[in-house]
């Protein structure tokens, strides 16, 4: 337990009064005494930035190399508040710079996440390693790109970081930094992949085009990023521009090279997935521009069945560029039948136009003309018959 003296002593180190610190020592108090929860008058002295009393009490026989809650030293906890003198005095006492916390955390990695630019350039130059990391893999590097610290990465790029070093999630610096742009596109000119992996777990590219951020995306492109790049579950970003509806996406996509036929998940393509969330006019730019309009899901629907709950315009379309009315999924039901149910006339009509037959038998026995009376549509059935 700590006398009054020593208290006394811890105080008057928080608050900069040297001459009291000086007093106190020079009567014996002891400068190492830590009060109840472990702090002592040098880390009081530390966390407040006063190096003078630092100094002071390092003169008096304080123990720099002490360790504190979370197994922190000083030279840790002074970088994590960005105390630049103290940092550098403790250097030049001989603190280690790669010494970590628990957690596995460095000085430099607690100065590269909070921005201190003048206590990282200390330990660099104090033989900090710039790519010392913690124990779920996160380097000063990711730890500055992931804050936007424009400074500190700098100088730590500077002193050989490594661009690419992915933490135990698979995050990159420049994965990390997708949502500070002026970082990310710093690490892209310096070279950094662009194929990476985003917090999320997408390629950088498919989380680009699920958020319809063209200047992103398209600086992707520009520094090499496979622009047919699957997510894990087969998104391409081309389908994700396709679920997401982001038409000027997708035209940068197929500018780009994208393949309209590719199918993700399930069987699903850009196409199938623009035209079941109802984004007509991507649809629509994907068929005129190569999409396969037979191509299947997992499940033989194909983007005519999609289509004939949505614009009859759209079913019209595919119509026209080839698309099988007869086609079956693997229930057994075609594009007629499905149709009948819906009950859209201008969908009807079209299908009949391109030949689609109202009295083929196909799920359940049911013919398209058969399902329109059990589904209510009298006048769906009155065309089907012809009447």
């Amino acid at each position: 337990m700590s006398s009054g003296p020593e208290i006394e002593l811890i105080q008057a180190a928080a608050e900069g009064d040297s001459n009291r610190v000086r007093v106190l020592a020079l009567e014996g108090v002891d400068v190492n005494a830590g009060l109840p929860g472990g702090i002592t008058a040098t880390l009081a002295a530390t966390l407040k930035g006063r190096v003078e009393i630092v100094r002071l009490l390092a003169e008096r026989g304080a123990d720099l190399n002490r360790r504190y809650a979370n197994n922190a030293t000083l030279l840790i906890l002074a970088a994590t508040q960005g105390h630049g003198a103290v940092v550098s005095f403790l250097l030049q006492q001989g603190a280690n710079p790669n010494d970590r916390a628990q957690g596995g955390s460095s000085a430099l990695l607690a100065a590269s996440m909070g921005g201190h630019a003048d206590v990282v350039e200390a330990l660099l130059a104090g033989g900090a390693d710039p790519d010392l990391a913690d124990n779920s893999g996160a380097t000063p590097l990711i730890g500055a790109s992931t804050n936007g610290h424009m400074e500190v990465v700098c100088a730590l790029l500077a002193h050989g970081a490594v661009l690419d070093v992915r933490n135990n999630s698979g995050v990159t610096a420049l994965a990390a930094a997708s949502d500070q742009r002026a970082v990310a596109w710093l690490l892209l000119e310096r070279g950094a992949d662009p194929n990476a992996t985003s917090p999320g777990g997408l390629p950088l590219l498919v989380a680009a085009a699920a958020a319809g951020d063209l200047d992103w995306l398209a600086n992707l492109l520009r520094h090499g990023a496979d622009v047919n790049l699957p997510a894990a579950d087969g998104t391409t970003p081309l389908i994700a521009a396709g679920l997401h509806g982001n038409l000027e996406i997708a035209k940068e996509l197929l500018d780009r090279g994208a393949d309209p036929k590719t199918r993700g998940e399930r069987g699903v393509s850009a196409l199938t997935a623009a035209i079941i969330r109802g984004h007509d006019a991507v649809a629509e730019f994907l068929v005129f521009h190569g999409a396969d309009v037979n191509g299947a899901t997992d499940t033989g629907v194909t983007p005519l069945m999609a289509a004939v709950s949505s614009n009859p315009r759209v079913v019209r379309l595919l119509l026209s560029h080839g698309a099988h009315v007869g086609s079956l999924d693997s229930q057994g039901t075609d594009a007629m039948l499905a149709a009948a149910l819906q009950g859209n006339p201008q969908v009807i009509a079209a299908l009949l136009e391109f030949g689609g037959d109202p009295f083929a038998r196909r799920a359940g026995g049911l013919t398209p003309v058969e399902a329109a009376e059990a589904a209510g549509h009298a006048e769906i059935a009155s065309i089907l018959r012809g009447l």
